[in-house]
This record gives structure tokens, sequence and C-alpha cells, in this order.
């Protein structure tokens, strides 16, 4: 976790205005994927890659919340860097029913839909738990 306090010679205003900036970083340990959907495609699944696949499989993820905070306005701000290594025997390629890069570009855009839907939620739960714990804060400051 890391604090600084920032100022904006240039504005007025921000000079005014002193920012807080909390950072709080997170790694991904460990993933399990659970395939969902018909039971003839949860099958092909795992037999590519799978638990019981010939496919070798990797994920990493480095994760930042950033909250910004000044006298008027808290700010949260998220940055992810996510990597899923997939490494499929050159047959299992063959009857991909697409192009390798059709593939990767459809497989990246399908995370990044989770991604995206998963993150509203958990922000909303976030800033509703930042100002639980601001008001906790103030009352038992009093």
């Amino acid at each position: 976790t890391t604090t600084s306090t920032t100022t904006d010679d240039n504005d007025e205003d921000a000079r005014q205005e002193q920012q807080q900036q909390f950072e709080y970083q997170y790694t991904l340990v460990y993933s399990k994927t659970i395939p969902e959907g018909p039971r003839m495609l949860k099958w092909v699944f795992n037999k590519l890659i799978g638990a019981n696949g010939n496919a070798e499989r990797n994920a990493h993820s480095f994760s930042k919340l950033i909250v910004e905070q000044t006298a008027s306005e808290v700010v949260f701000k998220a940055k992810t860097n996510l990597e899923i290594d997939i490494k499929f025997p050159a047959m299992l390629l063959k009857i991909l029913p697409m192009s390798k890069e059709k593939a990767e570009e459809e497989g990246s855009a399908a995370v990044q839909t989770t991604i995206d839907k998963d993150n509203k939620p958990a922000f909303s739960n976030i800033a509703d738990k930042y100002l639980e714990f601001l008001s906790s804060s103030s009352s038992s400051s009093s």
C-alpha cells in the first residue's frame, strides 16, 4: 500500500485543494476454469483445455486499485494486466473452426466483456464500502 500527496502548481484550485492517493496492488495466485453450457461443449472444452485436456494453460494477473481523494470528490481507478497462455497441440489447432488469430481475437473480446460486466457491481460495492468507512470514521472521531 502506498500513499502520496500531490499538488499542481499550475492550477490555482489544485494548489488550494490537496489530493491524497492510496494504491492497493494484488496478484492472481490461483484460478480454476469451470465451463458452463451444453454438456457436449463442456466435454469438448475439457478435452481441449480443461482438467482432462492435453493443453497447457497459465493465467497471470497484476492489478492496482487506486483511490484518489480530494476535498470535493473520491475517484476509484483500476488498472489490470491479464495474460492467459494456452498452448494447444498442433493437431488441435488444425481442427479449430477458425484461424488461431481469429480465436485469439474472439477470446480476448470475450474476456474483456466478462471483466467489464463483472467490474461494474464490484466497483459499486467498493464505493459503498468506502462511503461506509468514511461515515464510520467521521462519526467515531466526533
